[in-house]
């Protein structure tokens, strides 16, 4: 089994600064997936494909980066995009065939007016639209509710649409093209459902059964997950969000903490290393000249890092209590502090690491993460009835600064338990 996802490159750039169609008709974050399936049948050798689509709304929209969870906004009359949004979607039928909108954007909220703009669009232009709020319908780190789209038109046009088998003359007639407002995370869990329902229905055509069925699927789950990771991290620089579900089918609240860490870490590159990297691409692409990084060090000049860092450790604690207290049992949260900690659990010296500290009245939980990879990877929850003793006291570290000697500005803990 193989996965092939070509990016497009007619409107390439990341996440917050491309955004929505460009007046060709060419959508930011294009994808098209092939998932090739190779076997061998009476010594005939079968290769079997099947394509899906992912790319931005196909309006003109844009998104501040300088907030956490901006609003898309329109930046045109919505009937003034008629002509360049039914552009799109004639091209989109000459290459692919019937073409089936699944748009995963929520129907309330700051995503509603983007949402309702494209499903007007959609209709004048007669075209195949199902409008699945992700977030409402999965709510509950419930995922699996995505199946609910196959009892529908959406199951439907999968069974119409098909897949290629020369080997049978047959050919895929048409294509799923699936949105959320990044076109990553929850597009993600969509796409390799399409696909696994898909994929499903090949091997029933062929009588054919997985010699492991549980390896199958760990394979499968695996193999989207990491197209889904590859596309995520060149279009918002990190790993995809919602990435243990696809890997593993489960949802658990180290995933939801990990999450709310890569969604931090996005919103701080947005603002900083995003800028560089668009300017850049734009240059190689020829679309802008060298002034675009005069127009950067400019943008550098007028930020604070230091500020917007503390700014996005104080939103981690909020987002990690969040998530992590109350979800073995009912507790009352106290507080929660950013830490620094050894990297090896149960040694009191060594290489530090960003930890979170949160203390409710039965719990304490300690929640390591890397901003640059993986997010949250561990969470050590040790209840209070546990806990033997606790040492408080002046920490230092190896790093000899005359700051760092001073007793009132580094401050130590040891718990036992």
């Amino acid at each position: 089994l193989f996965l092939i996802s070509l990016r497009g490159a007619k409107r390439p750039g990341l996440r917050y600064l491309r955004r929505g169609i460009d007046t060709q008709g060419n959508c930011a974050n294009w994808v098209e997936t092939e998932q090739l399936l190779e076997f061998k049948q009476q010594e005939q050798l079968k290769l079997i494909g099947f394509v899906q689509l992912r790319g931005s709304i196909p309006l003109f929209f844009a998104q501040s980066p300088y907030r956490l969870q901006p609003t898309p906004k329109l930046t045109r009359p919505l009937w003034s995009m008629l002509d360049v949004f039914s552009n799109h979607f004639v091209k989109l039928r000459a290459k692919f065939g019937d073409i089936h909108i699944v748009s995963l954007v929520e129907k309330k909220g700051r995503e509603a007016e983007i949402g309702q703009a494209y499903q007007k669009l959609a209709s004048r232009c007669h075209l195949p639209f199902t409008w699945f709020d992700f977030h409402a319908e999965c709510k509950g780190m419930q995922f699996q509710n995505v199946s609910y789209l196959f009892d529908g038109p959406v199951g439907q046009a999968l069974k119409d649409f098909g897949w290629t088998d020369l080997s049978r003359d047959k050919r895929q007639i048409g294509a799923m093209r699936v949105n959320c407002i990044d076109c990553l995370d929850r597009t993600n869990i969509v796409q390799s459902a399409f696909a696994r329902e898909t994929l499903t229905a090949i091997l029933n055509s062929y009588n054919l059964t997985p010699l492991n069925p549980s390896e199958t699927e760990a394979m499968f789950n695996n193999l989207w997950a990491d197209n889904g990771d590859a596309i995520s991290i060149q279009y918002s620089s990190t790993l995809a969000l919602k990435g243990d579900f696809t890997r593993t089918g489960q949802r658990k609240y180290k995933g939801v903490l990990s999450d709310a860490v890569l969604t931090l870490t996005r919103y701080f590159r947005a603002l900083f290393t995003d800028f560089f990297m668009q300017a850049v691409v734009d240059y190689m692409m020829g679309t802008i000249g060298l002034e675009v990084f005069d127009e950067f060090r400019a943008r550098l000049a007028t930020s604070d890092p230091a500020a917007l860092t503390s700014s996005s450790r104080e939103a981690l604690v909020e987002m990690a209590s969040n998530v992590i207290v109350g979800y073995i049992e009912p507790e009352e949260f106290i507080g929660g502090w950013n830490i620094l900690s050894p990297i090896k659990d149960n040694v009191a010296t060594g290489r530090l690491q960003d930890c979170i500290l949160l203390l409710t009245d039965k719990n304490l939980y300690i929640c390591r993460y890397r901003w640059q990879s993986e997010g949250a990877y561990k969470v050590i929850h040790i209840p209070l009835a546990s806990m033997k003793a606790v040492q408080y006291g002046a920490y230092y570290s190896a790093d000899y600064m005359t700051e760092k000697e001073d007793p009132d500005k580094n401050i130590g803990i040891q718990f036992f338990y």
